[in-house]
């Protein structure tokens, strides 16, 4: 009879690293969560212009440099923005047109932020990693039908986004008053990543057990969204990248999840760069 034999922790750990090696990292990775500089009012919850952030003031403008100057200090080799994938010719006409021009009058992140670093860092491209998901494709009668269940679950779900509006509000007054870098840690800690990713969760509610209609719509919409994205770092990633990352706060969440257990990529801590 075979007597089995004890294996310590030490021993797991060392076999299991022989299988995935440190080598199999292709690149590291940054997140940094934001809010979108420019306001484009996409979003359901929509900030009052007079709690809007001036990005142009010359106090702003002071803080996007110390940002800046702490981003970079990650030395990354490639820096991707929340911009359409598909549409990543338009995306290299604007930086083409920002390295010339200082087009630094746009509010967007994309330029005070990633157009701004990729210059200083004398970088060629700026990369685009959004995309619609996959629910845009979805025939129209399985919209409606969506549509429909959503319609039906609204008592479900209004006292939530009620809730959230006020979280929202009271962030506006947080974001007015702090300067960047201290609001954007706040904002890419994990508490309020916690809290930004649960209004995503609230609609996981309506439907029935044999027709979760919420749960469908998160697989074929957000999350659809953000697995598209993750799946285009992924292809943009070269052996020893270092990939900056800027997104909507909102996005993190998932892509935080996805980076950490991916094999091949190395996720990053922002307050490694980026300190109080």
């Amino acid at each position: 009879m075979t007597v089995a034999q004890k294996m310590t922790q030490k021993q797991i750990e060392q076999r299991v690293q022989e299988i995935f090696p440190d080598s199999l990292v292709k690149a590291d990775v940054l997140l940094l969560g934001l809010f979108h500089f420019n306001y484009p009012g996409l979003d359901g919850y929509k900030t009052e212009e007079s709690m809007q952030v001036e990005i142009l003031s010359k106090e702003r403008q002071q803080q996007v440099k110390e940002l800046t100057k702490l981003l970079a200090t990650y030395k990354p080799t490639k820096i991707v923005v929340e911009y359409p994938a598909a549409s990543q010719g338009k995306l290299d006409a604007l930086y083409a047109d920002f390295k010339l021009d200082d087009l630094k009058t746009k509010r967007d992140e994309t330029y005070q932020l990633g157009f701004r670093l990729a210059k200083q860092l004398q970088h060629e491209k700026v990369y685009a990693f959004d995309s619609k998901p996959f629910r845009y494709s979805l025939a129209s009668e399985d919209s409606a039908w969506i549509a429909k269940q959503f319609e039906q679950g609204e008592p479900l779900v209004k006292a939530w986004y009620d809730r959230y509006n006020q979280f929202y509000a009271y962030d506006d007054t947080i974001t007015k008053r702090m300067p960047l870098k201290d609001y954007l840690l706040l904002l890419n800690s994990d508490e309020a990543l916690r809290i930004s990713h649960g209004v995503y969760l609230v609609e996981t509610r309506i439907g029935t057990e044999t027709e979760p209609a919420g749960a469908d719509a998160f697989i074929t919409s957000w999350y659809n969204r953000n697995i598209r994205m993750f799946s285009n770092l992924q292809r943009l990633a070269g052996k020893g990248d270092r990939i900056l990352v800027l997104v909507g706060a909102g996005h993190v969440p998932i892509l935080k999840h996805l980076l950490k257990n991916a094999p091949d990529m190395k996720l990053r801590r922002l307050d490694e760069f980026v300190k109080y």
